[in-house]
């Protein structure tokens, strides 16, 4: 029953709050294990995993998800704990490969910010050029701009900020 899975992902998040992090982390696993489970509510544990910091744990677990699995929200998931895992070159092969076409905008965010914080500035760029093709606005060129920054590359960022002083 998909309001009972909705109740235990609304439990996880008050275990998590409560600091009673096992019991949230135990009932994840537990909705990770029902066929049932709509893949958008898997999907959507992603942010439980972070909130955790059971990264490498969510990375494993959507690593076997999705060879009995696939959907668009698996990948992002997937994708996502990779990024949050440090798994630099597998996320970037995989963004290469033309899988990116099928993450929607709000979960390429998630990976830009999740990529700058792990400190892999790499994916930050590859994805703030993916944002940038979809919809060329000056938040996008921020995103580049930020990007190069953190690649330590000022001289690449400094034209970009340039622009978006003109947006202004």
């Amino acid at each position: 029953d998909i309001l009972l899975l909705r109740e235990k992902i609304n439990l996880a998040q008050l275990f998590i709050k409560l600091k009673n992090n096992d019991i949230a982390l135990a009932l994840l696993m537990e909705l990770a294990k029902h066929k049932d489970t709509p893949d958008q509510v898997l999907a959507d544990m992603t942010d439980l995993f972070l909130k955790l910091k059971k990264e490498e744990q969510g990375f494993v677990l959507y690593q076997k998800i999705r060879k009995v699995r696939n959907s668009p929200a698996i990948e992002a998931a997937y994708v996502l704990m990779a990024t949050a895992s440090k798994k630099q070159k597998m996320v970037l092969d995989w963004l290469e490969s033309g899988n990116k076409k099928i993450i929607p905008n709000r979960t390429l965010l998630d990976i830009y910010y999740v990529s700058l914080d792990k400190k892999i500035p790499k994916v930050a760029l590859n994805v703030a050029n993916i944002l940038y093709d979809r919809k060329k606005g000056s938040n996008e060129i921020w995103f580049i701009a930020q990007a190069h920054m953190a690649l330590n590359n000022p001289e690449k960022a400094l034209p970009l900020l340039r622009e978006l002083k003109g947006h202004n």
